[in-house]
């Protein structure tokens, strides 16, 4: 697209999670959906196909007559169980079955990307140590990004810091990051946006790679009627992200961004992106994309794009030239 400052917003910006609620689609319909998203202009927007390990055999099958100029790029969900002994025995059984996958050995699938959804902890000590357990199982290969469903507001400052301090020791590995879920199919699953500051902020001062998952199908926060709840914007959390990390701003500040509902208040210019007064340049924009707030994943990759051209910031093909 013509627009620089958008292009670096954008770029890479959607996993595609078809699969998962509310979309909920059978894998031959959502990775069918993803067959097409690949050929279209907007190609550029969407980043990988996630789904849970289980399915890699029956998607590596589906995939297989299809006619690719590239590896598919996957972010497997994998792991599980109550407590962290359970959590690393499925851990190494789902990276057995990922390591003798041949069309990810031939590298028509490349799935060096996984999400672990992390069971109860009792503190660092014991963070420390599942990181550094499953760090020895996927050596160089993957990289994680954590997930912690039992966290809260008071626990994202001492988590980021953990997951900093592993990724500065352990140089050998590639960069764990904090996964955030911002919503669901019900008002109570969306967390509020002081909970949503707390954990950039966390990240942003501990230098710690985010990913966002779920609720994030509109550009702007907004009412969703139907749902009864406020949904949190994909502009104002990766805006958020990006203040954060480049202006140090504090969790009062990003909630300020998170809270707002009229586009207009946004910096969304050639050269430069932000909120009201706080603005980064682009060149800032696309390293931070890169290295901090890298994606986020979404049933809809339709949604948001729609949503996008509605209020001009997409264009109607929706290439990126």
């Amino acid at each position: 697209m013509n627009h620089p400052g958008m292009k670096a917003l954008l770029e890479g910006l959607i996993d595609y999670a078809g699969l998962f609620p509310p979309a909920e689609l059978a894998l031959d319909e959502a990775a069918g959906n993803f067959r097409r998203y690949i050929s279209r202009p907007e190609r550029w927007i969407l980043g990988r196909f996630i789904l849970p390990c289980a399915l890699v055999p029956t998607f590596e099958e589906l995939s297989s007559e299809w006619d690719l100029k590239q590896s598919l790029s996957l972010s497997v969900l994998c792991g599980g169980g109550n407590d962290p002994a359970g959590f690393l025995d499925k851990l190494q059984g789902d990276l057995q079955l990922l390591r003798r996958t041949p069309a990810i050995q031939q590298g028509r699938l490349q799935a060096d990307v996984i999400e672990l959804k992390l069971p109860p902890l009792e503190g660092e000590k014991d963070l420390r140590f599942l990181l550094k357990s499953v760090s020895e199982r996927l050596g160089n290969e993957f990289r994680p990004w954590y997930e912690f469903p039992w966290a809260s507001a008071r626990d994202y400052a001492w988590i980021a810091a953990s997951l900093s301090s592993f990724n500065e020791s352990f140089a050998g590995v590639r960069p764990a990051g904090f996964k955030l879920r911002c919503g669901g199919v019900k008002p109570e699953q969306f967390p509020a946006v002081e909970e949503v500051a707390a954990a950039i902020h966390a990240c942003a001062r501990a230098e710690t790679p985010m990913k966002f998952t779920a609720g994030l199908h509109h550009p702007f926060r907004h009412m969703n009627e139907g749902l009864g709840a406020r949904m949190h914007g994909f502009v104002n959390v990766f805006l958020a992200s990006i203040l954060a990390r480049e202006l140090g701003l504090e969790s009062a500040e990003l909630e300020q961004v998170l809270f707002c509902e009229d586009p207009a208040d946004f910096v969304l210019e050639e050269n430069s992106l932000g909120y009201r007064g706080w603005r980064v340049g682009i060149d800032r924009v696309r390293r931070l994309r890169r290295d901090f707030a890298t994606s986020y994943g979404s049933c809809s990759f339709d949604e948001p794009l729609d949503d996008l051209r509605e209020i001009d910031l997409l264009p109607g093909n929706g290439s990126a030239s």
